[in-house]
């Protein structure tokens, strides 16, 4: 349905007067009046903002120009670069022989040092062993003599107490001997219980 076509209460349509349609379209152009003032200071400053930026842009022949410098010097650094590389290299090479020249110098130098001295540690160390080895061996004579003469003594002694321990078991009497004595008490027991059966 159109904007200007209202339904009433009676039947069928009827057209709005003109004087609403104006009164509604001055309302519109306030709105639109609104919208319009609050968008000219941004169009303002965007063409501003253009117009002092489009100058300073590069154009494509700028762009291609720009790209064929930054190609040569991107060339002529690479050059360059290669360059110092190589002589860095070359002169890294150099160093490292310096330096290996060096170390195997002084490699070869603590080497022989080395030797020297675990040479002489060897001739100290057999030195030392066999003056400990002959003291070792002097201290084992003299044990194993003050050893022999205590055995010698001992053996004296045991000699000594062994002998006088079998007289004085010779001294006391045999087993045959105190059977007999208990043989005959035994005996003296059973005459004196016969003795008291005769008498009872």
């Amino acid at each position: 349905m159109n904007d200007f076509w209202l339904v009433a209460d009676v039947p069928g349509p009827y057209i709005v007067a003109m004087e609403d349609r104006v009164t509604r379209m001055e309302d519109d152009m306030r709105d639109v009046k609104s919208v319009l003032s609050r968008l000219e200071p941004m169009i303002i400053r965007i063409d501003a903002t253009l117009t002092s930026t489009l100058p300073h842009l590069a154009t494509k022949a700028d762009l291609a120009e720009q790209r064929i410098e930054t190609r040569t010097e991107i060339s002529t650094l690479s050059t360059d670069l290669r360059a110092e590389m190589a002589d860095l290299s070359t002169g890294l090479r150099s160093e490292m022989g310096v330096v290996s020249a060096g170390i195997r110098a002084e490699m070869a130098a603590a080497s022989v040092a080395l030797r020297t001295e675990m040479s002489d540690l060897s001739t100290g160390l057999r030195a030392e062993m066999a003056a400990a080895s002959a003291a070792i061996r002097a201290e084992m004579s003299d044990l194993s003599t003050g050893l022999r003469a205590e055995m010698a003594g001992l053996r004296v002694d045991v000699h000594g107490k062994l002998g006088t321990l079998h007289e004085k078991l010779g001294n006391f009497p045999t087993k045959t001997y105190l059977w007999g004595v208990l043989g005959v008490l035994i005996a003296a027991y059973a005459s004196g219980l016969a003795a008291l059966a005769v008498l009872k």
